[in-house]
């Protein structure tokens, strides 16, 4: 397991991954500010009440806490999907 880390060195991890894939959770939201893509697998909520708005952010919803294969798909499609988008923010090649 990795070492404690600070909410300063989380950034700038985030920073520099091309996706967060994850929870609704602090890492999401610091993922957000450091402008890294998102895709939140939420259980039991409503993703227009979670998802960040504009483009690199995606929610997917699950209203069962079982995971099937169909929920595995949706989140392997969905990361597929966005990792081929252009990364709004990020410096040209």
């Amino acid at each position: 397991l990795a070492p404690a880390t600070s909410i300063e060195q989380l950034g700038a991890l985030l920073a520099r991954c091309a996706l967060l894939v994850g929870n609704d959770s602090a890492a999401r939201h610091i993922a957000v500010a450091v402008d890294t893509p998102t895709l939140t697998i939420s259980i039991g909520t409503t993703p227009e009440t979670w998802t960040y708005p504009g483009p690199g952010h995606r929610c997917i919803e699950s209203t069962d806490a079982a995971v099937d294969e169909e929920a595995v798909a949706r989140v392997f499609r969905s990361v597929g999907e966005m990792l081929r988008e252009p990364r709004v923010g990020a410096a040209s090649p």
